[in-house]
């Protein structure tokens, strides 16, 4: 198979809920085993302050073991990607969405939740739902996204609009 990543001159990966940066150090590993050499745009976000201060340290130390010959831009910032920042356009996504249950959310999360939804919320969805379904309307065309999810939303009824939306949205595999 031939690697896709190999050559492009410039990338674009986002982590909208970064943590402390695990799954961007992965992918700069990843990448330098596939090849790539082009410009590399990371993209981190996180509500924790202390969050993404480890995510910088993690970014940067990986930093100084391999960076792509045409370098790399670092975005590493305190924000929430269901507000105002959203979720930048990205051709590689990945994330660890929070999982809050119905019943553990507080009335912003909620909020945040149905209005991210709309039509596809009903009833008593997982706050992880609205960031699946951002990152996919954030992805640039050929744009591939990587996410974990409460294995619940694959059974329960309150997700099954959000299904059906996950279908018409993106090419599921």
């Amino acid at each position: 198979l031939k690697n896709p990543v190999d050559k492009r001159q410039h990338l674009t990966i986002c982590d909208p809920t970064c943590g402390s940066g695990a799954f961007l150090h992965e992918a700069l590993r990843a990448l330098r085993r596939a090849g790539f050499n082009g410009r590399l745009h990371l993209i981190g976000y996180d509500v924790s302050p202390a969050a993404i201060a480890m995510a910088r340290f993690a970014i940067a130390t990986a930093r100084r073991d391999w960076e792509p010959s045409g370098g790399i831009d670092i975005d590493l910032r305190i924000e929430d990607s269901l507000g105002d920042a959203g979720i930048p356009p990205a051709d590689i996504i990945v994330m660890n969405p929070p999982f809050i249950g119905f019943a553990g959310q507080n009335s912003h999360q909620r909020q945040q939740m149905i209005d991210t939804l709309g039509p596809a919320s009903a009833g008593r969805g997982d706050y992880s739902m609205a960031f699946v379904l951002r990152a996919l309307e954030a992805l640039r065309p050929e744009g591939v996204l990587g996410t974990l999810f409460p294995a619940s939303l694959l059974s329960l009824k309150a997700a099954e609009r959000w299904r059906a939306r996950l279908l018409e949205t993106g090419d599921l595999r």
